[in-house]
């Protein structure tokens, strides 16, 4: 006897059809939550990067205001000419910011040279604090 074999048609049902669209919406999705979170370490980058600009032009900027205040107290100490002078107090108040940074600095080093300089004062033998007076 033969046998008389017929293929196997596979018709896919509505189960496999459902499963094949989730596949490919999660494979989708995958892809697009990696190119998310490339543009967020990218991101990342960029913001540490202006960060570090940020702080470089601020103290840039205070060292330029420490310039501009020797500017000013060298030229209160000569005199004055009229080829050269004062700039306008419009440019003054535009350096409040700075000038509110410097003034903090210096009394950082003010406060630990008077704490220096009164150690020093206190390490000296009575005799010797005599000679250069009181405090």
């Amino acid at each position: 006897s033969t046998t008389h074999s017929t293929p196997i048609s596979f018709t896919p049902s509505p189960d496999t059809s459902i499963l094949l669209l989730v596949t490919s919406q999660q494979d989708r999705f995958r892809q697009w939550n990696t190119e998310l979170e490339e543009e967020l370490h990218k991101h990342h980058h960029t913001i540490s990067e202006l960060h570090t600009e940020v702080k470089s032009l601020q103290s840039d900027n205070l060292k330029l205001y420490k310039k501009v205040r020797y500017m000013q107290s060298y030229r209160e100490q000569s005199s004055i000419s009229q080829l050269d002078p004062p700039p306008p107090s419009s440019s003054s108040d535009k350096l409040g910011k700075w000038c509110t940074r410097y003034e903090e600095t210096m009394n950082l080093f003010e406060a630990f040279h008077g704490r220096e300089a009164m150690r020093a004062y206190e390490a000296l033998n009575p005799v010797e604090q005599g000679a250069i007076g009181n405090w």
